[in-house]
């Protein structure tokens, strides 16, 4: 392995180019803000910059005094646009404007965002990877808008607020000064000339909310509803403005004689010294991937026309990353030199070796060849006392005339002395090995070994073995999810939001003429169709908002910094998922309890009068008499308690069918409630597990039809009743406890432990294991430390032996003198 300090970012470009395979780059800074190397800007479509939202042009406006618009104008199938055009662009205006702000959030969260790296990335790679993040980034912030647009589709629509276009309901006051609030027959989508209407079939926002649909017409100078500029039928007035808005066409924008007009019918009821602002048309000359849509297509996709991400500067992710060193490996031949000087150490070892054991080898095998040939000879003592005392006399002889140290001296003298270095020197020896093997045979030894490049079967096998000891460290340490998630969704939502359940009970019910009264809303005739549109929408919701938060769930990463075992793997990320799952339903739960705190607090009044009612105070005053809302308060007759909607939310009556103001059937599980949202949300579903209940209320309901309630479910594919097995809620549970979970009954997940495994891309695993007897370590030891130990007793034992006799002989010598000069006395 070779390690180089410091590298340059071309000196580690030339490194990757040939060694790619095993480089490491370790960064100094682990964690690195996004905004260091990468960044995305949005393009918005040009209206969001132009004079229809421009701050001077919605001034003007608002000098723009409805009463001077002649009443006219308000037909069954059109509307001055004057009357609505403030609205129109208004709205533009804020969802521009919520727009720009939602990205400019977005951005300052995401360059604040820390991207998590231990190692050097390759080129390619950080590309591909920012590129990635980039995405989710992006894809995270139109979810976010498109969460924000649905929850005010369903704060509006379903509660059917009082809207000042007049077109979803009529207020009257009868002979008796009674306020009532009616539903308005209007004629949807008209064909108007000059001359005449095409008429359509009646409809009414009560029953038809989405199709019921106004014309506004520009007028300059006119007389009568058919004396018009033109007709504006790239604007659509719903029974809602935003309902109305999102149906819109985008074509006219690009038209200067529509802008002409439009200035020009509002400087007529707008005061003359007042100069109209300029209000110029589109650039139908730059670029657009919105060609005639509709303004819910800009909606979904935030205005935005194309984004662009800069990723591309490598060298300024190189200079945050700051690698301290760069490893590599390299295959090679052992030095030559190397291999010479261990040839002679092995060979001098060997040698040393077989000198002093060859002999004795030779002589034991003579002496058991001769005891072969002789095995079947006479003799006076046992064959074994005979061969063992020979073989020791051997031994001892051998020892005795041994010379280890010969030299080139005759002297007997010099003889014995060397034969007396020979045998201290076996004696150190044989005790030092016999010390070394038996120490090496009982003490604990740890061997620690690297494994390079492990596949998965490889670690699962090293795991097995060293399961306490083994450390796999990851290359990459932060991991998308979505990289070994291979399956992350939403197995089955509750069936009230899978089938057609509510369409099948409530089909065909309440037939009212257009005109009805919406004043005595505890009849739960007059809320029918918002009830099933409501609860259909929030299973809308649910799903959208399930999906949208799998989507940043499997963006986001997870930090590790080794392999983590399967059985662990397993366990932590069905907790991860676990806490997902809880946060996602917790999410959702405060939006919507956000949006009924808001209804609530800003006492908002639907057209039902369920939590607010007008009354008249002042009777004789005819047509400048002055309305007064009061709260609604409900009583429950059996609790002998009341409460009132102005102070909370939670009044609920059970809800029932009235005739001539008696009422004569009630239902089970509905309830009525101070918004349509709370409705919703407080019944429950238990009348639906039920086919003999079912049949009970749309009897009560009055449905005719040819097909018994079985006959049709089979005939769509869908149930007659909700199954109580398929389900893991309670009967009696409130639409609220299934909303809180987003209408969730099995999740599915799909994990791959080999993908982890890839994406951690370990380099090396390193294991440590103990022992404490092997024979051939033991034989091994004894050859490495033989030569060196030999050699070392050789030279040190002669002069040990020599320092001895010296330190003898002077003790003898003082000793001698001692007693020497003691006699003389």
């Amino acid at each position: 392995m070779v390690i180089i300090m410091h590298p340059s970012l071309e000196t580690y470009e030339k490194l990757y180019a040939e060694y790619s395979t095993s480089i490491q780059c370790p960064c100094a800074n682990l964690s690195i803000p996004y905004e260091a190397f990468l960044n995305v800007t949005f393009v918005l479509h040009q209206v969001c910059s132009s004079d229809l939202v421009s701050s001077n042009w919605l001034n003007y406006l608002l000098l723009f005094d409805p009463n001077h618009v002649p009443i006219w104008t308000e037909t069954g199938f059109s509307r001055d646009f004057r009357s609505i055009g403030l609205w129109y662009f208004q709205l533009l205006a804020t969802f521009c404007s919520l727009a720009q702000a939602n990205i400019a959030d977005g951005q300052r969260i995401f360059k604040n965002s820390l991207f998590i790296e231990n190692n050097l990335l390759p080129k390619s790679l950080f590309i591909q990877e920012t590129k990635t993040l980039a995405n989710a980034f992006i894809n995270k912030t139109r979810n976010i808008y498109a969460r924000i647009l649905k929850w005010v589709d369903i704060a509006g629509i379903i509660n059917r607020f009082l809207t000042a276009t007049n077109v979803n309901y009529q207020i009257t006051v009868t002979n008796d000064n009674q306020v009532n609030i009616n539903d308005v027959q209007i004629i949807g989508k008209a064909s108007i000339t000059h001359t005449s209407v095409g008429s359509n079939d009646p409809c009414s926002c009560a029953r038809d909310i989405h199709e019921c649909v106004l014309r506004p017409i520009l007028y300059t100078n006119g007389s009568s509803v058919f004396d018009f500029v033109q007709v504006f039928y790239e604007i659509r007035i719903g029974c809602m403005p935003s309902i109305g808005f999102s149906m819109s066409e985008i074509v006219w924008w690009y038209n200067k004689t529509y802008m002409e007009n439009i200035r020009a019918t509002y400087a007529i009821v707008i005061n003359n010294s007042q100069l109209s602002p300029q209000l110029e048309s589109l650039d139908s000359s730059l670029p657009t991937r919105f060609h005639d849509n509709y303004l819910t297509v800009l909606l979904d996709a935030m205005f935005i026309e194309e984004s662009f991400i800069s990723n591309q500067r490598y060298d300024l992710f190189f200079e945050q990353c700051v690698p301290i060193s760069c490893s590599y490996t390299m295959v090679r031949r052992r030095n030559i030199l190397f291999a010479i000087l261990l040839l002679v150490s092995v060979c001098s070892g060997l040698n040393r070796g077989l000198r002093l054991s060859v002999p004795l080898i030779s002589k034991s095998v003579l002496l058991c060849r001769r005891k072969w040939k002789n095995r079947n000879s006479i003799h006076v003592l046992p064959v074994n006392d005979i061969w063992w005392e020979q073989f020791t006399k051997k031994i001892i002889t051998y020892v005795k005339t041994r010379n280890l140290f010969e030299s080139n001296s005759a002297d007997p003298d010099e003889i014995k002395k060397q034969q007396l270095y020979t045998r201290i020197y076996l004696i150190l020896l044989m005790s030092s090995l016999s010390l070394l093997i038996f120490y090496s045979s009982f003490i604990n030894h740890s061997i620690t070994k690297t494994y390079w490049y492990p596949s998965m079967a490889n670690y699962e096998q090293l795991f097995s073995l060293y399961p306490d000891n083994l450390n796999c460290p990851c290359t990459k340490i932060s991991i998308a999810y979505n990289a070994f998630l291979i399956q992350l969704k939403v197995n089955s939502f509750h069936q009230i939001c899978t089938t057609s359940l509510l369409t099948i009970c409530f089909d065909d019910a309440f037939n009212w003429d257009v005109g009805y009264s919406f004043t005595y809303a505890r009849d739960f005739s007059s809320i029918k169709n918002s009830f099933v549109n409501g609860l259909q929408r929030l299973c809308s919701a649910a799903r959208k908002s399930v999906e949208d938060s799998i989507q940043d769930f499997l963006a986001s990463t997870m930090l590790v910094y080794q392999v983590t075992p399967r059985i662990q793997f397993d366990k932590e990320i069905k907790m991860t998922l676990d806490r997902f799952k809880t946060s996602a339903s917790v999410a959702f739960r405060r939006t919507l309890d956000l949006i009924r705190t808001t209804i609530q607090g800003n006492a908002f009044m639907d057209v039902f009068s369920s939590n607010w009612r007008f009354i008249v105070t002042d009777n004789d005053k005819g047509l400048n008499a002055t309305f007064l809302s009061i709260p609604i308060s409900y009583d429950f007759t059996n609790q002998n308690t009341a409460c009132s909607c102005s102070t909370t939310r939670s009044c609920s009556v059970p809800a029932q069918l009235f005739n001539d103001s008696k009422p004569y059937f009630t239902f089970k599980g509905l309830v009525l409630s101070c918004f349509i949202l709370e409705t919703i949300l407080r019944s429950s579903l238990s009348c639906l597990y039920s086919l003999t209940c079912i049949n009970e209320f749309r009897n009560a309901m009055n449905i005719d039809s040819d097909l018994t309630i079985e006959e049709w479910a089979n005939a769509i594919g869908s149930p007659a009743y909700l199954n109580i097995t398929a389900t893991r809620f309670a009967v009696n549970d409130t639409i609220e406890t299934l909303a809180y979970n987003m209408f969730i009954e099995t999740w599915i997940s799909n994990i791959s432990y080999e993908n982890f495994f890839n994406a951690c891309q370990p380099m090396r695993c390193t294991y440590t294991y103990y022992y404490r007897f092997d024979a051939l370590e033991l034989l091994t030891t004894f050859l490495s430390i033989y030569a060196g130990l030999s050699l070392g007793l050789h030279f040190f034992v002669p002069h040990i032996v020599r320092i001895i006799e010296k330190i003898r002989n002077r003790c003898f010598i003082k000793c001698a003198n001692k007693f020497c000069f003691g006699n003389r006395f």
